[in-house]
């Protein structure tokens, strides 16, 4: 899942995969989002976002929501009762599991 952030509204969805690499001695992390997606429309704003693996104790309704309903519509964070935790780097919160 990623998470972004602007206008402080806070917006996650799934993603299927990413890729990790390097460009020019930086460490990336590569995603594609539509441009009609919500998160899309917030990392236009502010392109920082965090990347959350859920592990142990994995919460298939918080993936669910993440991935089939609209920050436009709801507030997604709020509606699976997610806990944020403040990005140390970035601006953008991730996820305590």
């Amino acid at each position: 899942m990623i998470t972004a952030k602007a206008d402080n509204r806070v917006n996650a969805m799934t993603i299927s995969w990413g890729t990790l690499g390097r460009e020019w001695e930086r460490k990336i992390f590569t995603i594609f989002i539509r441009e009609t997606r919500y998160t899309h429309e917030l990392l236009e704003k502010n392109p920082e976002f965090t990347v959350c693996i859920p592990q142990d104790g994995f919460n298939r309704k918080m993936v669910g929501v993440f991935g089939t309903k609209s920050g436009h519509n709801i507030d997604k964070v709020e509606a699976v009762g997610a806990r944020l935790l403040e990005g140390e780097m970035v601006s953008t919160p991730a996820f305590g599991f």
